[in-house]
């Protein structure tokens, strides 16, 4: 049986339906689908702030289960020192701020989560500043910040002038599966590879600990062969960590001072990034001055 105004229906139908399908394949594979408001706006405090010059993914910065964020504000207002300030992705709220040591330093052009340095639960933020002058001009810094607490957990400085440290900061993950996270730090005016060649340094999230010439982060006679190898084959290691006697230089009284210290006829070490012990201007064992 044959009808004529059903079969013009349901040809109309089917047209329609196709169109509807071919629209809609249309819409998923080009991407055009509407665009969602965002979830938060932050807003520069002040005109010439620069602020958003950088951003990041901080982590959970206040361990409430929500991923927080840090924004860079280059210039805060001018040519002052700089600012970074970190948000809950939970409210919005503000969590910290963080300023520049010294107008110029640029503090807040790279910004980053650092991720859980010093161990505590609470992820961390790392913040270059490569306008800092304190290691030379523009030798420049990066600074980590606890994200608990908001104090600062490490300042690293550029070798020399104009090395540029900090131009970008990252967290690095456990590089060394000792626990605490660790960062990496570009440095891109380096001139130890040539003009200009740059470097990156990876840092330890774990603190540095006096006499600890291995970076086992023990101080044990493993540290005194250390000592014996840098000093007479390689130059004297870093003052932070092998001027145990807090001399102000690093020379053979440092190498009596630590095995003194290894076979425990000290109590403890002194290093020029740790205040001098109340009392401890001179020392002396058997007779033999080792300040």
């Amino acid at each position: 049986m044959h009808f004529p105004s059903m079969n013009r229906r349901i040809g109309t139908i089917t047209r329609v339906s196709t169109l509807y399908f071919v629209l809609f394949t249309f819409i998923i594979s080009s991407g055009a689908t509407p665009q969602c408001p965002p979830v938060y706006v932050f807003t520069g405090a002040a005109a010439n702030d620069q602020f958003g010059i950088s951003v990041s993914g901080a982590g959970d910065v206040n361990n409430d289960g929500f991923a927080d964020l840090i924004v860079g504000a280059l210039l805060n207002g001018g040519f002052p020192p700089g600012r970074a300030y970190v948000y809950s992705g939970q409210t919005g709220a503000l969590l910290h701020t963080f300023t520049g040591e010294v107008v110029g330093d640029l503090f807040g052009r790279h910004v980053s989560g650092a991720g859980d340095v010093n161990n505590d639960g609470f992820a961390d933020l790392i913040v270059g500043g490569p306008g800092n002058n304190s290691g030379g001009s523009y030798a420049s810094r990066a600074y980590v910040y606890s994200g608990h607490t908001g104090t600062l957990l490490h300042t690293f400085t550029g070798a020399a002038a104009f090395d540029g440290l900090g131009i970008s900061v990252s967290g690095a993950g456990d590089v060394n599966n000792d626990g605490f996270a660790d960062l990496i730090v570009g440095d891109y005016l380096n001139g130890a590879g040539g003009t200009n060649a740059g470097r990156a340094y990876v840092y330890s999230g774990r603190p540095c600990v006096c006499g600890d010439i291995n970076g086992d982060r023990t101080v044990t006679m493993e540290d005194f062969d250390a000592f014996i190898q840098f000093y007479f084959y390689a130059g004297p290691p870093p003052s932070g960590i092998g001027d145990v006697n807090c001399s102000g230089q690093i020379d053979l009284a440092d190498i009596m001072y630590l095995i003194y210290y290894i076979k425990g006829a000290i109590p403890e070490l002194c290093c020029l990034n740790t205040p001098t012990p109340p009392g401890r201007q001179r020392l002396y064992y058997e007779g033999v001055d080792i300040k």
